[in-house]
């Protein structure tokens, strides 16, 4: 009898791009809290047509397709702008001098350019230019002015502001190009005494997040599924010992 194996894996889970046919540098995707792979077949059955029993006689196989799944445990911006085809930019932390916020009235909510901002100074455009008490406006934590109360005698407009800015990532969502990439699991098997195993999908079609929680009032943290698609490697030989769709390796220590 052959010897009985059971699964219970932990690991990482890691992500490259390909660019002409080439897999770039690969990058881990944080916390996965479940990754999976379901292999059908597309297949038709004939039914014969003497007997007068319209039994099956022929089971055809016409392809298989192969489909898995990842849960994201880590919303980092890299991991957001990789599943929702956006862009990732980075800011480094730095300080704008005299944004102009034009002419102000009390009660005004302004926007600035930046986030996480700190030492802020509000002036007027007077010839000497006169500096707004802090007293008048109030900060929100993000990137916002509110103006409650103007000084007396008015200031001369437009106002302008300068402070200094924490560094920040920015997602731009949906705004990039679908494209192929790599993706391999590096992980333990804690059911088999912790033997290592290794699977690389040579070529993948990812998903898109198929949700994004933001507020969340369970016991447990947020988590993202997304859908994956391993496809035919057609660089890599038919009859080649690794094959074109992925290889799933088993270390015996």
């Amino acid at each position: 009898m052959s010897q009985e194996v059971y699964q219970y894996g932990q690991g990482k889970v890691e992500i490259a791009a390909i660019v002409g046919g080439v897999i770039g540098d690969w990058r881990w995707l944080g916390d996965v809290s479940a990754m999976t792979l379901s292999i059908e077949e597309a297949k038709f059955t004939h039914t014969e047509s003497y007997s007068g029993e319209k039994s099956e006689v022929r089971e055809i196989t016409t392809g298989t397709t192969c489909s898995g799944s990842i849960t994201l445990q880590s919303m980092s911006a890299e991991n957001v702008a990789q599943f929702t085809r956006g862009t990732n930019t980075e800011k480094a932390a730095g300080t704008v001098s005299e944004e102009p916020l034009g002419a102000v009235a009390a009660g005004d909510v302004l926007v600035l350019d930046d986030f996480g901002l700190s030492d802020i100074v509000v002036i007027d455009s007077a010839g000497t230019p006169a500096t707004i008490d802090p007293s008048h406006y109030e900060y929100d934590g993000y990137n916002e002015l509110t103006f409650n109360s103007l000084p007396d005698p008015a200031p001369t407009m437009p106002l302008k502001v300068s402070y200094s800015h924490a560094a920040y990532k920015r997602v731009a969502l949906l705004n990039g190009q679908k494209a192929d990439v790599a993706l391999r699991y590096k992980g333990i098997n804690l059911a088999e005494g912790n033997k290592k195993q290794y699977v690389e999908f040579y070529k993948v079609s990812p998903g898109l997040l198929q949700n994004l929680e933001l507020i969340n009032n369970g016991q447990q943290l947020a988590q993202s599924p997304v859908s994956f698609k391993p496809l035919k490697d057609t660089s890599k030989p038919a009859d080649g010992e690794l094959g074109q769709f992925a290889q799933v390796v088993t270390v015996d220590y």
